[in-house]
């Protein structure tokens, strides 16, 4: 899965045709262009604004195999959401 870094420049390019690289005065993982580095601005907060509060989880029985599965996949959902950069609410 692409981190956000990858997500930007992919975007980026596919919509203006360039990523300009900053140089080593600018520190590391700069934008050597303004826009380009106001847009990376915009993105990470776009990215940090994104959180998402999933259903309780705290009931979980361990006999019932129906809500095994619920709770096994809301894991899986709750980790993939994370690896997506997406902020999940701890209750």
């Amino acid at each position: 899965m692409p981190d956000i870094r990858e997500e930007f420049e992919a975007w980026h390019l596919a919509k203006h045709g360039y990523i300009t690289r900053g140089n080593e005065d600018l520190g590391e993982g700069a934008y050597g262009q303004g826009q380009c580095s106001q847009r990376w601005e915009v993105w990470q907060a776009s990215r940090a604004a994104l959180k998402v509060e999933l259903p309780d989880n705290s009931a979980r029985a361990g006999s019932d195999p129906y809500q095994d599965g619920y709770y096994a996949c809301r894991e899986e959902v709750e980790e993939a959401l994370q690896q997506a950069g997406i902020e999940v609410k701890q209750q």
